[in-house]
């Protein structure tokens, strides 16, 4: 087999990378090369372990790769949620970026350190709608790619920046590079679009579930590297240059993106709409589907809210010990796997209404005795987050046009995260100002209470489909949006 990758496996039976063929190669491949051969030898059980992969789910290359992506990118955004108090005293200290003395003093350097944390949301509808609009009219693939180098570069800038002790720029900087990589991460979005796209109808929940499944493994890892950093180190070594440790771990990792990526390829669906030479008016298509945009956006800020009041505000990765946090997540992860036992449109429907209420009663409670150190508080409250992750977007994911579906996605996904990501600052005001603590629960249940009424009201299911009710039309009832077989697609099932 010339040419042929062959990795020797037990003795003298090898395996062809490129041919995907069993056999017995020749002695002088043998002799020549049986040292790289076992070397790489290791390469068969990976691929033994994709093709696992592949027949319990159905997922092919593509997507794993969008997945594998995902975790990357957690873990950046788990190292610097996780350090955010860290970097707040680093780079907006009294007498390095702020003035004031005491309460005040520590009081503007975490919420100036929030507002830095949130400077990445505010950047994530701004790459959202500009890759979301590139990867519609030029490819999903292309928006990926760029990216991926975004993120690459970002994180090592933020892994060698230098303090404002050496140079007094240096929080300004830091600001502009979590801008970057809030474009990056409004790119990311586009990946969603792509899985869903890649897959049958009846699997789309199954790629979000999984999806989630690889975010939450970023960030356990993030926050084992953390908390393993935060053993070995003191505290004042973790001021000087500890924190840089996780985001050059980081840096390291997202040196697969680009490799990754070029494993992906267009979805059938943006294959069959580019041949018919038919181009989508994004903006029509955003003001003829505002209904369903606007559900997106309460969607995604409830469940960054749930997200972001944990991590940063409440602060419980550092309210628990590193074993406990990870049997939360792991939970939290299972959680995410509920939205897998009901198929049947009407009844998930039904049932996330009910979690909904459930979320709505449950919160202030919740939270309350999270803050008295109640473990089976933070048990059911990342349950909770795990549960309505997992059951949320899948419902709204396919529900706009195919030549519009990322930017009218992404859009109000990422602006919904850029609302997340500002609830810490918002709830410390509102906590300093009234001296109430318990402000995350009323964000929650606000949010939870509009999601619950626009589902209720809005959100139809027609031929196995949701629908969002509330959009414009024209005359005779009509979508003023090209159906599927306009683009030359045809119904998957």
């Amino acid at each position: 087999m010339p040419g042929c990758k062959l990795l020797v496996f037990r003795g003298r039976c090898a395996y062809c990378v490129r041919c995907q063929v069993w056999g017995v190669p020749d002695e002088n491949y043998l002799n020549t090369r049986t040292p790289y051969a076992k070397l790489v030898s290791c390469h068969v059980v990976c691929w033994f372990v994709y093709k696992l992969w592949k027949r319990i789910t159905g997922l092919d290359e593509a997507v794993l790769a969008v997945l594998l992506c995902v975790a990357i990118e957690y873990y950046d955004f788990a190292a610097y949620t996780a350090l955010n108090s860290t970097i707040s005293k680093v780079f907006f200290s009294q007498g390095v970026f702020l003035s004031g003395q005491g309460e005040d003093s520590t009081y503007l350097s975490t919420l100036v350190g929030f507002l830095a944390f949130a400077a990445a949301f505010v950047a994530r509808p701004m790459g959202a709608t500009v890759f979301g609009y590139l990867g519609d009219k030029m490819g999903r693939r292309l928006a990926l790619n760029i990216s991926a180098g975004m993120l690459i570069g970002s994180v090592f800038c933020i892994a060698i920046l230098p303090t404002p002790a050496t140079w007094s720029l240096s929080p300004i900087v830091l600001i502009v590079l979590r801008i970057i990589q809030g474009l990056s991460y409004g790119a990311e979005i586009g990946g969603t679009v792509l899985m869903a796209e890649s897959v049958d109808k009846s699997k789309v929940k199954t790629v979000w579930v999984v999806r989630l499944t690889f975010f939450s493994v970023g960030i356990l890892i993030g926050t084992f590297v953390l908390k393993a950093c935060e053993a070995t180190f003191t505290e004042a070594q973790m001021h000087e240059w500890g924190w840089r440790i996780p985001f050059l771990v980081a840096g390291a990792v997202s040196c697969v993106l680009p490799y990754l990526r070029s494993k992906i390829h267009e979805s059938p669906d943006y294959v069959k709409y580019r041949a018919t030479g038919r181009k989508e008016n994004i903006l029509k298509s955003l003001l003829q589907n505002a209904g369903g945009v606007l559900l997106v956006l309460m969607m995604s800020s409830l469940a960054s809210g749930f997200f972001y009041l944990s991590m940063v505000y409440m602060d419980l990765s550092h309210r628990s010990s590193i074993w406990e946090y990870s049997v939360v997540l792991l939970l939290m992860i299972l959680a995410n796997y509920s939205s897998l036992l009901v198929s049947d449109a009407n009844k998930r429907r039904s049932y996330f209404l009910v979690l909904l209420a459930f979320i709505i009663v449950t919160t202030y409670p919740i939270v309350h005795f999270i803050y008295k150190g109640d473990v089976t508080a933070l048990i059911v409250y990342h349950v909770m987050l795990g549960t309505y992750i997992g059951w949320c977007i899948p419902f709204v994911v396919l529900i706009f046009p195919v030549g519009a579906r990322q930017t009218c996605f992404s859009i109000p996904y990422s602006a919904g995260y850029l609302v997340g990501g500002f609830s810490p600052a918002i709830c410390l005001w509102f906590s300093h100002a009234t001296g109430f603590d318990n402000a995350p629960a009323f964000y929650l249940i606000s949010f939870a209470v509009i999601v619950f009424v626009m589902v209720a009201l809005f959100l139809r299911v027609e031929g196995g489909s949701y629908k969002f009710a509330f959009s414009r039309r024209r005359g005779g009832g009509e979508s003023n949006s090209p159906a599927p077989e306009a683009y030359g697609l045809k119904a998957r099932t």
